[in-house]
């Protein structure tokens, strides 16, 4: 190895540590060790350099060089040519001698790929470890959802403990299905994907309610059962697999229970060996704490005594190799029981996250939460329940959408004028020797950008129907509820109702709108009106079945099989024709001229064109 292909690899092995986003010092550490591993020799004073990497912070380049004063030259390696760009602009605006507490010192300034750092890591076999993030998972019986008002104020908890996966128990919401939820007064949702019973008796129901962060990195989701549902993500190293369980109660019937436990066994056997398999919920039983037999899936910390329910969940992690997260982490009592009594009294710990053994290092804490609230007007007996975990996410390839632009301010003169102006300008610069080709392109770029420094783009923000005063409401019930207070019950009752009053004003303000659009003759207002009042939600799951009735989940399967599904609809025998009976004759004949289209003729079509349509493919509206 020649001393340039040293000083490379060195080069690239920093770049890969500054993933890790570690104090100045230990990068330091690391860079000497990898000068060593490379056999340059960082004591020469007159060929050695100080390696050092820029991260987050570029200050800290002037406090390495002014510590090395045997050192000859100072190399920083950037992650970017953005973050080389940041140390131009901190240190001088080109590269040269910097002078540092007096001396000067030559600079040099790399950029080097995440590609080469893996080419080189993978030759040299070197493990370069990357940066985990805190993801929050949690589990909550909500006791149902099937109200608006609900769903808004549950979701608004859920942001405000930052979980990203939630698995809930008992919506209540008829059939499968996925709709999105705003979080009041916040610019972000939730995604919850549901699974209940056809029967619209309002019984069970199981969903897991995705924040964006996570759902950039869906792949997809199984609704199972009306007490299970499963939903896989996908990870940069290792995919993540979470199923949502709500478990019969204590006294139901025997049959139920194994009913319930065979379809949960038919999930796991299901899920990838290799993902990381979270089940959380509503298990509806006591496993206690650890004993001799049960060391290796429960810890010490668990609350209450064990019954006939925790027996089952305790087998059904022993033949899985699940870790029952609760138990594991030494918490006051009151952060371990996650259901109470109507008496106030009796509490005990029913809701449990699950985790692979392989997996138990990322698990990071997990504990209830008392403050969480939900939205329902009786609202719930079980509380919030939330692990942390480190791991990485990978999101999904996402097609943008195509921008609109906002032509409904033409309508102003001095918008259109100036915006006649802008283009007319622009067409003068067209060449009228260039080819079709050219000119469109050129055409649909002049249009686009006059009509966006003129008019701009349409924003899509959903409205919050919720007032202020209910979420006011629904803090006071918050701390209320955390601090014991008998007003409790009152300000829960009074958050339900103005959260109620609120969707009446909402859909009141919808209902005069559309009045004052009709009576204006306002047909395309009324329209949008009527579609955005009248939406359904999706009671289709994105899975299918293929021909053998399994369903399928991935989606290069689910392409395959839409692929074949349409090539047998599609292509197919003709029906065999009879001589003379399809025959054209001089009626059936079209008169279409081929010549050139005159500046009458595409007058006259550009006059037919209507307004407010969508737009081609080159984004230019009627």
């Amino acid at each position: 190895m020649n001393a340039q292909e040293k000083t490379l690899g060195t080069l690239e092995a920093l770049q890969g540590f500054q993933k890790l986003k570690l104090h100045k010092k230990t990068l330091w550490r690391y860079a000497t060790g990898l000068i060593h591993h490379c056999s340059l020799n960082p004591r020469e004073t007159s060929t050695a350099d100080i390696w050092t990497i820029c991260a987050e912070a570029p200050t800290y380049i002037p406090e390495i060089a002014a510590s090395a004063n045997n050192r000859r030259r100072l190399v920083i390696v950037c992650v970017c040519k953005e973050l080389a760009a940041t140390c131009l602009q901190t240190h001088g605006t080109t590269v040269d001698n910097r002078r540092l507490h007096g001396r000067t010192i030559p600079l040099r300034l790399l950029t080097i790929s995440g590609k080469d750092i893996r080419s080189w890591a993978h030759t040299h076999s070197v493990h370069l470890r990357l940066a985990r993030q805190n993801y929050f998972f949690a589990c909550w019986n909500v006791r149902t959802l099937r109200s608006e008002a609900a769903q808004a104020l549950t979701v608004r908890s859920l942001h405000q403990y930052k979980v990203d996966v939630a698995c809930l128990s008992e919506v209540r919401l008829p059939d499968s299905g996925h709709q999105s939820i705003k979080v009041p007064q916040e610019d972000t949702s939730y995604h919850l994907y549901h699974s209940g019973v056809t029967d619209n008796s309002g019984l069970y129901g199981v969903g897991i309610a995705l924040s964006d962060r996570a759902q950039k990195s869906l792949l997809d989701w199984e609704p199972i059962s009306p007490r299970l549902v499963r939903i896989r993500l996908k990870g940069v190293i290792h995919n993540v697999s979470v199923i949502a369980v709500y478990a019969p109660a204590l006294d139901s019937a025997d049959t139920i229970k194994d009913t319930f436990y065979n379809e949960l066994q038919a999930a796991v056997n299901g899920t990838p060996v290799g993902d990381m398999l979270v089940i959380a919920g509503d298990w509806n039983g006591r496993t206690g704490k650890a004993d001799a037999q049960t060391r290796s899936t429960l810890g010490p910390f668990g609350a209450g005594n064990r019954c006939a329910n925790g027996e089952r969940i305790i087998n059904f992690a022993i033949n899985n190799h699940l870790i029952v997260s609760n138990t594991k982490f030494q918490h006051p009592n009151h952060h371990l029981v996650t259901w109470y009594s109507n008496d106030g009294i009796t509490a005990n710990q029913i809701d449990y996250i699950l985790i692979r053994k392989r997996w138990v290092s990322n698990m990071r804490d997990c504990r209830a939460y008392r403050g969480a609230k939900t939205g329902n007007t009786h609202g719930s007996d079980h509380v919030l329940v939330r692990a942390k975990l480190t791991m990485r996410l990978k999101a999904n390839k996402h097609v943008s959408r195509q921008k609109r632009l906002d032509i409904t301010k033409l309508k102003v003169d001095d918008t259109a004028t100036q915006f006649r102006l802008d283009l007319r300008n622009r067409f003068n610069g067209l060449q009228p020797e260039e080819s079709v080709e050219d000119i469109g392109k050129a055409l649909k770029k002049d249009v686009t950008e006059a009509a966006a420094n003129t008019v701009g783009f349409t924003k899509r923000r959903q409205k919050d129907w919720i007032s202020s005063r209910t979420v006011k409401l629904g803090e006071e019930a918050k701390r209320a509820r955390f601090n014991g207070d008998a007003n409790y019950r009152r300000l829960r009752r009074e958050t339900t109702h103005s959260a109620r009053n609120d969707r009446n004003v909402y859909w009141h303000n919808i209902a005069t709108d559309m009045e004052h659009a009709t009576s204006v003759g306002d047909s395309r207002k009324l329209y949008q009106l009527l579609k955005s009042s009248t939406q359904t939600r999706s009671s289709v799951s994105e899975s299918i079945h293929n021909s053998g009735g399994e369903i399928i989940t991935e989606l290069n399967a689910r392409l395959d099989q839409w692929h074949e599904h349409f090539r047998e609809l599609l292509n197919h025998q003709p029906p065999p024709t009879i001589p003379g009976q399809n025959t054209p004759t001089a009626a059936d004949l079209y008169d279409c001229s081929s010549d050139t289209p005159s500046h009458e003729e595409i007058r006259a079509a550009i006059a037919k064109l209507k307004n407010n349509k969508a737009p081609g493919e080159d984004g230019i509206p009627a």
